[in-house]
């Protein structure tokens, strides 16, 4: 934003491993990290975005090893920090998703934000997806994708949603395994569809996805040897006659 301000939520750290409350701001001006705020109930596996100079936090887990009770506990509330005003702290904005949900994939488009997967605090898969619209406060149901998916990252281009990465059960086996399918969402007809069975990736372990001028920008460092794996896709191309990857490898550098 204008303030060169991202926020960063360390989740675990202490004597007892369990999710930390800390903010964290980074100036790109300044090359320095100062500690903003706290969260008012520490979380992990959240999802975080930026919309009208706010940052919002939704769903999650709080998890403290060995708590009495229980060690899982899964807040719903929907949190607000003012980025002009981090010291002024979170907020809670009187909405709530429609249930209990981590270790999604999820993304801001326009007023609402878009969520996918994951578990509820049970271990057990949420088997629907829901949109927040953050202008109205309300949360409402959408189509689900045709996986049901851990992690992943759900990217904005365009009017449309793509999701990859994050892991799905085998075909035949209660196992889960990387998932290298990439779906497109309209959020206009409420509709998913398959853009690509495969990733140009030969290891597609725990990859991220960004937006890169247009495009979709996949990275993984997760591999037996030390190197990485980095992609450019267009999604345009993807739906042609004959879509095809083009692999380069570039030779190692010095550190």
């Amino acid at each position: 934003d204008a303030h060169a301000r991202r926020i960063a939520l360390r989740q675990f750290a202490g004597d007892r491993l369990g999710t930390q409350p800390e903010v964290f701001a980074y100036d790109f001006k300044t090359d320095k990290w100062s500690t903003s705020t706290k969260l008012p109930i520490a979380r992990s596996q959240f999802g975080l975005a930026q919309w009208e100079g706010a940052a919002w936090v939704i769903a999650g887990l709080n998890f403290e090893q060995n708590r009495k009770g229980e060690e899982f506990k899964l807040p719903t509330s929907v949190l607000r920090l003012d980025l002009a005003h981090p010291e002024a702290g979170f907020s809670e904005v009187g909405f709530n998703p429609s249930e209990t949900r981590r270790a999604f994939a999820g993304a801001l488009l326009g007023d609402r934000y878009y969520m996918t997967g994951g578990l509820k605090g049970d271990f057990e898969s949420v088997t629907g997806c829901e949109a927040l619209d953050l202008k109205a406060r309300v949360s409402s149901p959408i189509a689900c994708p045709s996986q049901h998916r851990l992690g992943g990252d759900l990217v904005p281009l365009g009017n449309t949603l793509y999701l990859v990465g994050g892991s799905a059960q085998a075909e035949g086996s209660s196992d889960r395994v990387p998932s290298t399918r990439i779906e497109a969402y309209d959020p206009a007809s409420n509709q998913w569809t398959t853009v690509s069975e495969t990733l140009p990736f030969d290891e597609p372990k725990q990859l991220r996805a960004f937006a890169y001028r247009g495009r979709l920008l996949l990275y993984t460092a997760n591999r037996a040897t030390a190197t990485v794996q980095v992609a450019l896709v267009d999604p345009a191309a993807l739906r042609g006659d004959s879509p095809r990857f083009v692999n380069v490898t570039l030779p190692g550098s010095a550190p």
